[in-house]
């Protein structure tokens, strides 16, 4: 599956989680000093996201567990993001094990019955 595919397939899940996260917490929102961008194209802040109290980063979290993707502008943590993911998609975390194929046991997309279905 395409990228698009797979964070269309993956949007509700990572949404939950990015509640479970945050919801509740008192949070620090940076801005990040090299993004020149303050939203992205759907109008979201571009943010880093620390709960406060715990100091667990909600972006690595997302990242590292395959309910984001780390997106290739100009960070100062591109490049920790960029090897989050690639962990992620090593070990077929979130969206990088469910996204963009079809389950095994998946009939619906077969114009044809196997034997003994």
């Amino acid at each position: 599956g395409s990228p698009k595919e797979n964070a269309q397939c993956y949007s509700a899940k990572a949404t939950y989680q990015l509640t479970k996260l945050a919801q509740n917490n008192f949070v620090l929102l940076e801005k990040d000093k090299l993004q020149k961008d303050d939203k992205d194209k759907y109008g979201r802040l571009l943010r880093f996201v620390t709960v406060i109290g715990t100091n667990v980063s909600v972006n690595e979290q997302l990242v590292s567990q395959g309910y984001a993707k780390a997106y290739p502008s100009l960070t100062t943590k591109v490049e920790q993001y960029k090897k989050l993911e690639n962990e992620a998609k090593e070990e077929k975390l979130g969206m990088w094990g469910e996204c963009g194929k079809p389950k095994l046991n998946d009939t619906s997309q077969r114009r044809f019955p196997l034997k003994g279905e």
